[in-house]
């Protein structure tokens, strides 16, 4: 079973201990990836097959290395967050499914943002991964 977390008193889980609610031993993750101002459908759905909860982390860590690689006014594709998601931090994409997981991009980097978190988040060498750059960079919207 995997559980829904509610947003709406938004706080970032900055690991895996910090969950609203805890997933179980036998329980993987699934979020849906999509930013407020995105026009369509344009969500994505992940589950980790790795058992850990990092999407909040490693998507705004992908969405702030590329701010710092292109330019502060990009923004990585939701598509490319998902792409980067499945390809490099354990996560495989699925069809849409209930109840996961959002994770809204501009909500998420707003609130690191006014936290002041960002930058340690920045600088977590444990999200680090060889090729990143390279592998964001046809997704970055905004040049």
């Amino acid at each position: 079973m995997i559980r829904t977390i509610d947003l709406d008193g938004f706080e970032m889980p900055i690991s895996s201990e910090s969950l609203a609610h805890p997933l179980g031993d036998s329980e993987r993750e699934i979020v849906c990836i999509c930013h407020r101002y995105d026009v369509g459908e344009q969500q994505q759905y992940l589950q980790s097959i790795t058992g850990e909860s990092l999407a909040r982390r490693a998507a705004l860590y992908c969405q702030l290395k590329a701010e710092m690689w292109f330019g502060s006014a990009v923004q990585v594709s939701t598509s490319g967050i998902a792409e980067a998601l499945s390809a490099l931090y354990g996560y495989e994409k699925l069809r849409a499914q209930q109840p996961y997981s959002i994770v809204d991009l501009y909500q998420v980097r707003a609130t690191a943002v006014l936290a002041g978190y960002h930058e340690d988040l920045v600088n977590d060498s444990t999200l680090e991964r060889t090729g990143l750059r390279d592998f964001l960079e046809p997704y970055v919207l905004g040049r």
